[in-house]
């Protein structure tokens, strides 16, 4: 997380910052935490992905990631109740969040242009 927070510090243009940031309710070893966020910049949006847990569940037990995470330590009805809690959980409150379903197909271009809309305020 250091590095993250080193380069996001260092760029004179800002950052798109990627990672299963913690929200409130979570327990606390679980995400990155967001408090330093707001220190950097007061301008931060937070793009938070939405989805359906049963979708969600089904591609997390089929991805294929290092065996260092211990995905497979969790039967899917393990990780379909984690990620019902986390859908009960209210987006990041650190500036404007805009919300992407990503249960289907994502248009970019929307997205884009809702993220500008959200950096638009500050203007």
């Amino acid at each position: 997380m250091m590095l993250m927070v080193a380069e996001a510090v260092a760029s004179p243009l800002g950052a798109i910052l990627v990672s299963f940031w913690r929200q409130a309710g979570m327990p606390s070893e679980s995400g990155t935490p967001t408090r330093w966020l707001c220190e950097i910049s007061d301008q931060v949006v937070d793009v938070h992905c939405a989805c359906n847990p049963e979708i969600a569940a089904r591609r997390f037990c089929e991805r294929e990631r290092y065996p260092g995470h211990l995905d497979s330590a969790k039967s899917y009805a393990e990780v379909l109740a984690d990620l019902q809690a986390l859908s009960r959980l209210d987006p990041l409150d650190i500036g404007p969040s805009v919300v992407v379903d990503t249960s289907q197909g994502v248009r970019l271009d929307e997205v884009v242009r809702d993220i500008r809309n959200a950096f638009d305020r500050w203007a």
